[in-house]
């Protein structure tokens, strides 16, 4: 048992020794300086870059090197590629005791990557690789003889706590950083398979998030293998895998997908750089799934993305659930970073879809389009079932399209068809039903075709052209079976009831029409129109619109057994204050059907009425209109009219009760407010009446009036009642 102690300890001091004497040899065979200048001349050798090292140190297990940095090509004033505050090096001990420097890992502390892509597109690594073909920079200087051989046989390498900074010269937005880098290589070898794994943060502008890779690398195949790269914020955590072939000439085959896609997240880092709409609510994961494949040259494109969990609401305009089918598909190809082939661009809403197919070259400032839009059968329930407010008006239909645009930027050339069918629209207590619509249009021009429906079961039908859309020349002609405008008078009382909180004071100041360089004409024929209790029919107008200035000339009507005609001007330049004129005639009216149908003294007063006027006026306000005009009642009668009745009666004159006339005639001025007459006169064989006086828009009125009594009146027992005849 002591030979056995004895023998051990022998052996451990003779190790000890051997090991004293190996670093004392290391020292000696292999000085620090002339390891730092073998290192130095032959990374330069390798990279034609220029070599810094700090402080180096070697022991059994390795080298040591402090403060290490290499520059971009080819020299450091062109900026630093990499730096590192500490550097270790292992090499195999067996090799170092044959004079042979054989390293097998690599660790590096702390480094710092600067990587820069250049405005020609080239990167400032870009050199180390070599194109097709061509032999490395590593193989074109032949080797110095050396007292002792070197052996750049790396195993294993490691990054710790590294950092990588992008830097974008072509486009800025483009730049980013990675840091707290952690990166394992094991197996590194030439020939066969090696792994490669890394993790850390990436940052971009105001954009933070994490990286984990996991890879398979073959450099004699030209082949990279990714097993798994997450990429993750707070709002979109994204699965990558696939691979890469041929390092000169990249091919690549990826798939992506979202692991994790939290729009509220999203909409919450967008609103940091962006004016997002404050009362916009988001939320859901929508599915993401793209597969990229093909060079740097060529690249294809394929995916879908559903958003069927994704529900928005922005105020009561726009809504949608969860649970309703909405999402797209796209089939891209990329040729040389400049030109998009769009196979196939689908978006979808429950039932209904929106293809395009073409393609945009130039991607930049002014690309060059040529695409084609296409619906077929796209429902509208389908559109509508997103907005609220349109749910009420039960619209239903079915579209169909075909849009081709080509061009660039603002020079754009579009032309397309637009059909709709069955169509139906319910407003108010009216429905327009089974509508059909054929379109043409193109980024200047739009033909309506033909626009044939129903409206409450009567027929109505329109043609239109729009020339110029910049400055618009629209042609129309309109025919209808009948229009009940009472829906219309029905929201202006709603909106006059319930006005706005604050409305800006309108003041004299200038409103400008949104009508500058429109111009209209077109025909408009209608059977009946009913508005209130009134009821025209056989209603005709010729419309143009022409510098501002709007005209009817003429229009023309049939109501209460009557005809009426004339004409309307109004320049529309200033909203505020529109200059408007009116003149016509009505002919033939009855007045009882008029006032039965406008008021409740019906069967109070009969004739057949004769009007002509001719206003004109300045704004909004009653006070500025001015005209004036002259009008005729004949052959008719005035009965149980509650004053004429009283005065009958305290005269006890029973004809009174019911006067005849013969005409009743006048002429009328208005002004400030006021309709003035001085000769409104009633003729008839029983009395004779003058009225002079005015009447306002707020209904007071101040009247002159003069009756004289036929001869009957003013003899026998009236004559006490009537001493002359007036």
């Amino acid at each position: 048992m002591k030979k056995v102690l004895k023998f051990t300890l022998y052996l451990a001091l003779l190790l000890i020794l051997l090991l004293l004497l190996i670093r004392v040899g290391i020292k000696i065979f292999f000085p620090p300086e002339k390891i730092k200048a073998l290192l130095i001349q032959e990374l330069r050798e390798r990279t034609h870059r220029e070599v810094e090292i700090g402080q180096l140190s070697m022991g059994l297990r390795g080298i040591r090197i402090k403060e290490f940095r290499l520059s971009n090509y080819p020299a450091f004033s062109q900026g630093t590629f990499l730096k590192s505050e500490d550097f270790t090096i292992r090499y195999s001990l067996p090799a170092l005791l044959k004079k042979k420097l054989s390293i097998t890992s690599v660790t590096l502390f702390y480094p710092r990557i600067f990587i820069i892509r250049n405005p020609d597109m080239s990167f400032n690594f870009s050199d180390l690789i070599p194109s097709e073909g061509e032999t490395p920079l590593i193989q074109k200087k032949k080797r110095e003889s050396r007292s002792f051989a070197f052996s750049l046989f790396v195993t294993q390498a490691r990054i710790l706590d590294g950092e990588i900074k992008f830097t974008d010269k072509a486009h800025s937005r483009n730049s980013f950083k990675t840091s707290q880098i952690n990166l394992d290589i094991k197996g590194l070898s030439l020939l066969t398979p090696f792994s490669l794994t890394a993790e850390g943060q990436l940052s971009h502008e105001e954009l933070e998030g994490k990286f984990r890779l996991m890879s398979i690398i073959n450099i004699a195949r030209e082949k990279i293998e990714i097993k798994e790269l997450m990429l993750g914020t707070e709002a979109l955590s994204l699965g990558i895998n696939g691979k890469v072939e041929n390092f000169a000439a990249p091919r690549w085959e990826f798939t992506i997908s979202n692991r994790q896609f939290l729009l509220e997240n999203l909409y919450r880092l967008l609103s940091r750089k962006l004016r997002l709409p404050d009362r916009l609510q988001v939320t859901g994961q929508p599915e993401f799934y793209a597969r990229l494949s093909g060079t740097l040259e060529r690249v294809s494109v394929q995916g879908e993305i559903k958003l069927d969990a994704v529900t928005f609401t922005y105020k009561d305009i726009l809504q949608k659930g969860g649970g309703y089918p909405a999402g797209g598909s796209f089939d891209l190809l990329i040729e040389s970073r400049e030109k998009v082939f769009i196979n196939t661009l689908s978006l979808f809403l429950n039932t209904s879809s929106v293809q395009c197919k073409g393609s945009i070259q130039g991607l930049g400032k002014r690309p060059l389009f040529n695409a084609d839009i296409s619906w077929d059968g796209f429902r509208l329930r389908d559109l509508t079932e997103l907005l609220p407010l349109a749910r009420k008006y039960d619209i239903q239909g079915k579209s169909q399209s075909l849009i081709n645009i080509q061009g660039r930027g603002t020079d754009l050339q579009i032309q397309g068809i637009f059909n709709l069918t069955e169509f139906n629209f319910r407003f108010q207590e009216s429905l327009i039903h089974d509508m059909n619509i054929e379109m043409l249009f193109t980024e200047k021009n739009l033909k309506i075709k033909k626009l044939s429906g129903f409206l409450d079961k009567e027929p109505f039908s329109l043609t239109c052209t729009v020339n110029d859309f910049k400055n618009p020349d629209i042609q129309f002609t309109l025919l209808m079976n009948k229009l009940n405008l009472n829906p219309l008078s029905r929201i202006s009382m709603e909106k006059d009831a319930n006005p706005p909180l604050s409305a800006a004071p309108k003041g004299d100041r200038e409103v400008s029409s949104p009508l500058e360089g429109v111009s209209l004409n077109g025909n408009l024929q209608i059977k009946k129109v009913l508005f209130k209790t009134m009821e025209l029919e056989n209603v005709t107008a010729k419309v143009k619109l022409s510098n501002h200035i709007f005209h009817v000339n003429p229009f023309s009507f049939s109501a209460y057994q009557g005809q009426a005609r004339g004409v309307i001007a109004c320049n529309l330049k200033d909203l505020n204050q529109p200059w408007f004129r009116i003149a016509g005639n009505l002919k033939g009216l009855s007045l009882n059907a008029l006032l039965s149908s406008l008021s409740s003294y019906k069967d109070m007063a009969y004739g057949t009425i004769r009007l002509s006027v001719n206003l004109n006026g300045k704004g909004t306000s009653l006070e500025n209109i001015k005209g004036e005009g002259e009008g005729a009642l004949s052959d008719g009668k005035l009965t149980n009219i509650p004053v004429v009745s009283a005065l009958a009666g305290a005269l006890n004159i029973s004809a009174l009760k019911e006067v005849t006339y013969q005409s009743i005639t006048g002429h009328f001025f208005i002004e400030q407010g006021r309709i003035k007459t001085d000769d409104l006169k009633l003729i008839s064989p029983d009395v004779h009446i003058l009225a002079r006086g005015w009447v306002d828009m707020e209904k007071q009125l101040e009247f002159k009036v003069t009756v004289k009594l036929a001869e009957k009146y003013t003899k026998g027992d009236l004559a006490k009642y009537t001493a002359d005849e007036e």
